[in-house]
């Protein structure tokens, strides 16, 4: 994996872990990250027209962006409902952190990549990490009580969220070789604005009240969800998904510490060893 696509990776974990504080924060999360997708659609119009004019989309790349916005409006659907039951720092490391266990094996089948023996270990220190994170307490009365966790209800949804994520960042991959990066994210946008629209059928009051709420974090969300995958889709130009989606999951540290610094959840031990981990991972992904 190249320093370019790390580095653009490092950068969008960033950008994402941030946008997803302000999500966790929101009063009604789908309406929440619906206003967000339609800002994101108006905001970057300009550009997107530009884009579409100069770079025109062949029928297979519209193909798969259309079945791409269909699993990112689930992934949406999904995160909504995670962070409706869960904690950010416990929803977020399951959410992303279930992706790098089945990427590998969907970019194997579908696309031909396979991971090097560093690469390989780089993505199990990464998934144990995720574990780690998630665990109660770094000792067996928290291995143990890991099971009555999973049962949770929040737990349920980050899993689920975890599987859209693994099946879009696989066909995304795909996409960025019919698609101009910045064009696909764009186009990827509108087709969540409508793919979660049957969602929101009679929901009208919901949205303009969270609109009224929260519309700076909407706006700044806009601006930040689309940047930070634009800049993912950037480093899938550059390197095998196999190898970007685990080294995207570096934002779950990000995201634990700003759910312990800014939303007051706890940061224990098992948390710094789990971001450890996951650091370990990550510069194993770099090396292989």
């Amino acid at each position: 994996m190249s320093g370019l696509a790390l580095g653009l990776v490092l950068l969008a974990a960033c950008v994402h872990a941030s946008w997803n504080l302000l999500a966790k924060q929101a009063g009604d999360k789908l309406a929440f990250l619906w206003c967000s997708a339609v800002a994101s659609v108006v905001l970057y119009l300009p550009i997107g027209l530009w884009l579409l004019l100069t770079h025109p989309v062949p029928p297979a790349g519209w193909t798969i962006i259309g079945g791409s916005s269909l699993l990112e409006g689930a992934y949406y659907w999904g995160l909504a409902q995670a962070y409706r039951h869960g904690d950010l720092s416990l929803v977020y490391p399951i959410a992303r952190g279930t992706a790098p266990l089945l990427v590998p094996i969907l970019a194997a089948v579908f696309l031909g990549e396979r991971l090097s023996p560093l690469g390989t270990g780089g993505v199990a220190l990464v998934v144990l990490g995720v574990l780690t994170l998630h665990l109660p307490a770094l000792s067996w009365r928290g291995l143990r009580a890991l099971a009555g966790v999973a049962g949770q209800r929040g737990t349920r949804y980050a899993l689920l969220t975890g599987l859209f994520i693994a099946g879009y960042s696989t066909l995304d991959k795909r996409g960025v070789a019919f698609v101009q990066p910045a064009l696909y994210s764009y186009l990827l946008f509108c087709g969540i604005s409508v793919a979660l629209l049957p969602l929101l059928v009679g929901q009208g009051t919901k949205v303009a009240a969270e609109w009224r709420r929260s519309r700076r974090a909407v706006v700044a969300v806009g601006l930040l969800c689309p940047l930070s995958y634009g800049l993912v889709l950037a480093a899938l130009t550059l390197a095998p998904v196999s190898y970007v989606s685990p080294a995207r999951e570096v934002s779950v540290v990000i995201a634990a510490l700003l759910g312990a610094y800014v939303l007051h959840e706890p940061y224990g031990r098992q948390r710094l060893v789990g971001s450890a981990l996951i650091a370990g991972g990550l510069a194993l992904l770099v090396l292989g």
